[in-house]
């Protein structure tokens, strides 16, 4: 199996390339904006050049990480987050697909209107904010591409990154800094750990499986409850994490009140279903120095 996955700088897409690099018998070629620490220069604004690279490394399949992640961002400048989460991405697929090469897409949870939870491949998305509309958007297009993509809803990720972006890191720097946070208590998820990802998405690319799945952690959890797992994870001060419903503020997007997705048709694809939050902090303590020393080194010793 010969993989390329596009943009490997960022929390997704570094976990992937450095788990699927290290499977028997695969071949990957991980990517960025820039060339640097292992990695090849791919441009999604940049279509032709794009295009000339996936026809150049001829992989199997291409898994698509790279996007503008930041919701509220999007919200705000619809226009150029759609450059990237829109038209490059499908620009990409698009060449994939014309040369016989299989295209994985990584959405979101976050394409659903948040009014029950437990949402299914079958029910119809409504999302609520741009971010949502944009994924959707590359979703219904790949639709169309029959086996030769397979689009994987995700929801809540963690792990290890040099930038506290994701929100355990950032969690785990305000409670350690004896700072309070109030999250919201309405606000009801599926928290996944990256580690946990690559594997599944590498059995899954083995298995040829193509179409929409989620592939999310097991486990359903407010925001405010995960907020004290991850406190008491990481031997911090669950008392300063409080919940509060959730009320809109100025400048940021609607979010869902219930995005929890229900992962078991790639369970059975995969033989069990991801594991859970707090199995997923576990294990992120686990791979600390392993992660850790692996971007150090990627970064050439850098944060």
């Amino acid at each position: 199996m010969k993989a390329v996955v596009v943009g490997s700088t960022g929390l997704l897409g570094y976990a992937l390339w450095r788990t699927l690099r290290a499977r028997p018998g695969w071949e990957v070629v991980g990517t960025s904006r820039a060339a640097r620490g292992g990695l090849e220069r791919l441009e999604l604004l940049d279509e032709a050049g794009s295009a000339r690279a996936l026809a150049a490394w001829r992989p199997d399949a291409v898994v698509i990480a790279a996007s503008e992640p930041h919701v509220d961002f999007c919200e705000t400048d619809p226009e150029s987050t759609r450059r990237v989460n829109v038209e490059g991405t499908l620009a990409l697929a698009r060449s994939a697909r014309a040369l016989g090469v299989r295209t994985v897409f990584t959405s979101s949870d976050y394409v659903f209107d948040g009014t029950r939870g437990g949402w299914t491949e079958d029910d119809a998305p409504a999302p609520l904010n741009e971010y949502g509309r944009q994924k959707l958007e590359v979703e219904q297009e790949l639709a169309g591409f029959g086996d030769s993509a397979l689009v994987l809803r995700i929801s809540g990720l963690f792990g290890w990154e040099f930038k506290p972006r994701n929100f355990v890191l950032r969690a785990r720097e305000n409670l350690s800094a004896g700072r309070r946070l109030t999250l919201p208590s309405d606000q009801v998820y599926c928290p996944t750990y990256v580690g946990h990802l690559g594997p599944a998405v590498g059995t899954l690319l083995e298995r040829k499986a193509s179409g929409l799945l989620h592939l999310a952690g097991s486990a359903a959890v407010s925001r405010e409850d995960w907020g004290r797992s991850v406190a008491r994870a990481f031997g911090l001060d669950a008392a300063l994490v409080s919940g509060a419903p959730t009320t809109a503020k100025a400048g940021t997007a609607p979010r869902p009140l219930r995005s929890d997705l229900d992962s078991s048709r790639a369970a059975r694809l995969l033989g069990a279903p991801l594991p859970g939050g707090p199995d997923g902090l576990e294990a992120m303590k686990a791979d600390a120095s392993s992660w850790l020393g692996g971007l150090r080194a990627w970064a050439g010793g850098s944060p």
